[in-house]
């Protein structure tokens, strides 16, 4: 079966389309990726159902995105979004009663909705409307055998490198874009995710040069964000360095292994390649990964639309549950925008 990847890098106005019709390369283990190179594709926790993905770059073409217009109201997604309000509820008393007893500092609580699609349009019509509607973003699509067709509109970087200079950011809290005032809860949120990335990359890298907190837009929402820029010690150790950020407090906890146990054992949303990531990896060249977040699963008639949010001591079920629904807008305005239901 052939495997195709769509992708377009924030603010380009270009995409790459590859197409490949080789079996994929299957890891278990990110460390395997070391000295490897290709679009790869990992979930949140790899599993047999849900191995790493690398796909060989040797087949890319670059197309232009028109300069249509998307038609975008701004109307709010019509479909009710407060499927699974008992499960998440059910969720969000168990994983706050472990924050507040002081066994995590922070921990990530997911959802997920299925919402009908038209399956008369294609998935790269569905990427490029994507692409359209959230220029500022990372847009990626990809159907291989052992994923899946997923889309993605992603603001966060978890691994670049251009003029021979890494990357990386921690990017956390959430709030509107009509909104001014960070909240405590927020700015504790992203420190939390700024100081394990600090950690992970005293192991790793050298010249660390950090800037931040700010607000960034992503879309119709706000987060706070902090940039890294680095020289890395080796090159070719690329696959251990994603083992050591992957997955980071924003999408996972603190402590970190404690937390993705807990989470695989008592969440009931399974987030497969949500909250993983995807992108292009390269030794000497460019790499381009994001954290696969604002993501669906897309299904011949339907698609599964995922979210989720970091909760604290401070949090409250409510601010969280609408947080989680604002952030399913990305993915539901495109569908409801463009008439995929």
């Amino acid at each position: 079966m052939t495997s195709i990847v769509l992708y377009k890098l924030p603010s380009e106005k270009i995409y790459r389309k590859l197409v490949h019709d080789e079996k994929p390369q299957l890891f278990s283990n990110l460390k395997q990726l070391d000295g490897k190179e290709g679009f790869v594709i990992a979930p949140f926790i790899v599993s047999k159902s849900c191995p790493i993905v690398l796909l060989r770059n040797n087949q890319v073409c670059i197309r232009e995105i028109d300069n249509y217009k998307s038609n975008d109201s701004n109307s709010a997604f019509s479909p009710s979004l407060s499927i699974g309000r008992k499960e998440y509820s059910a969720d969000f008393r168990r994983f706050h009663a472990e924050l507040q007893s002081g066994n995590f500092d922070k921990l990530v609580l997911s959802r997920s909705i299925n919402i009908p699609i038209n399956s008369q349009r294609s998935l790269e019509n569905f990427f490029l409307e994507a692409c359209r509607l959230y220029p500022q973003l990372f847009v990626a699509c990809f159907d291989t055998p052992a994923t899946g067709a997923w889309l993605m509109a992603t603001p966060e970087l978890l691994l670049g490198k251009s003029k021979n200079l890494w990357h990386t950011m921690a990017l956390a809290g959430t709030m509107g874009h009509d909104t001014t005032q960070w909240s405590k809860k927020n700015i504790l949120e992203q420190e939390h995710v700024a100081e394990y990335i600090r950690s992970c990359l005293k192991e790793h890298a050298i010249n660390i040069d950090e800037s931040g907190p700010y607000s960034v837009k992503a879309g119709h929402l706000q987060h706070l964000q902090t940039d890294f820029n680095f020289t890395l010690s080796n090159n070719n150790h690329l696959g251990t360095l994603l083992d050591s950020l992957h997955p980071t407090p924003a999408v996972c906890g603190l402590p970190k292994s404690e937390a993705l146990k807990f989470i695989a054992a008592n969440e009931h949303n399974n987030r497969e390649y949500y909250s993983g990531f995807a992108g292009r990896l390269s030794v000497n060249g460019e790499t381009d990964i994001y954290v696969s977040l604002r993501c669906m699963k897309i299904y011949s008639n339907h698609a599964t639309l995922f979210a989720g949010g970091g909760l604290i001591n401070q949090s409250s079920e409510e601010n969280e549950w609408r947080e989680t629904e604002a952030k399913l807008q990305t993915m539901a305005r495109l569908i409801v925008t463009h008439n995929y239901v």
